[in-house]
């Protein structure tokens, strides 16, 4: 059982649409590695007027340790 919480992003907006865009490549056998990830995060945070935000491999890092947290969490539940 995972115990380990993470703190919410400050741009849930910015982070729901990187999941929604990547369970859509994914589902199509993209490839897709940590540069188009990012590249793709900047596009949609022009889109949704975010500034002053660092778009780099450590939040990215974050990014991935949260929503496959709430995979493993999603599961559990299921299991149960």
């Amino acid at each position: 059982m995972i115990k380990k919480s993470m703190k919410k992003a400050k741009h849930t907006k910015l982070e729901d649409a990187i999941f929604v865009w990547l369970n859509q490549r994914n589902s199509g056998g993209v490839a897709i590695n940590n540069r188009i990830i990012t590249t793709k995060a900047k596009y949609f945070g022009s889109k949704l007027h975010i500034t002053n935000f660092q778009y780099s491999f450590g939040c990215l890092s974050n990014f991935k340790k949260y929503f496959i947290l709430d995979a493993i969490r999603f599961m559990e539940k299921l299991i149960k």
